[in-house]
């Protein structure tokens, strides 16, 4: 009975934690209708060498390929320092998604929890960056779908942890009330 009752609320922790994961592949950065369409007027046109991406490529930016892009820029010793940092964060998120879903999976509700309003913090510093630095929103780019897809994900990561926290709350009850 006990696995039964924690098998659900640490489902819903699971999915949550792979739709924050999912959060780094999908669109994070979409090219607005005009830039997109100019972009896509020559697919084939390279959008950035360093970072072996076509116009077509560039229409639709994830969190993986911005680190792709910051890389080049490194190598190429432009921005360095905010190109680096840029990727420390992103990595971090993509670290904590990574141990909210491994805590998701051996059932620990206060390590997902913890995990989860560590990766909020971090999506939102991420949102924060890219604002102030003018590379979403912007003339060419508005956010795109893993911005609500890492909050969902998120929210129902938190959810499934505190129905988990619950569940492991009443589950010791009833053993210490059949003691």
């Amino acid at each position: 009975m006990k696995d039964k009752t924690l098998l659900y609320p640490a489902l819903d922790a699971i999915v949550g934690a792979f739709l924050m994961i999912i959060t780094l592949f999908v669109p994070f950065a979409s090219a607005n209708d005009d830039y997109s369409e100019r972009l896509m007027s020559y697919p084939d046109s390279v959008y950035s060498e360093e970072a072996d991406m076509k116009n077509e490529d560039a229409v639709h930016i994830s969190l993986i390929e911005f680190i792709k892009i910051d890389s080049a820029a490194i190598k190429t010793g432009l921005y360095e320092e905010t190109a680096i940092a840029n990727m420390v964060v992103i990595i971090a998120f993509a670290l904590f998604s990574v141990l909210t879903l491994l805590f998701s999976v051996i059932k620990k509700p206060i390590a997902i929890l913890i995990f989860n309003i560590i990766s909020f913090a971090i999506m939102q510093f991420i949102r924060f960056d890219f604002e102030d630095r003018g590379v979403i929103p912007s003339s060419s780019y508005n956010w795109g779908i893993a911005s609500i897809i890492c909050y969902i994900g998120i929210t129902i990561s938190v959810i499934g942890a505190v129905l988990l926290l619950i569940a492991k709350i009443k589950s010791k009850r009833s053993i210490k009330a059949s003691e």
